[in-house]
């Protein structure tokens, strides 16, 4: 398991390639990645 400071969603999109994150602890902090693990880098 990673340890975060903070919460972090990550969903998958409409698109096969892609996946979405934000959180909610962060106003403003949103992003895409090709891989969860993109999305956590």
């Amino acid at each position: 398991m990673i340890d975060l400071p903070y919460s972090l969603t990550i969903e998958a999109t409409d698109e096969r390639d892609y996946f979405g994150f934000f959180s909610a602890d962060l106003e403003g902090f949103t992003g895409i990645g090709h891989s969860i693990e993109d999305c956590l880098y």
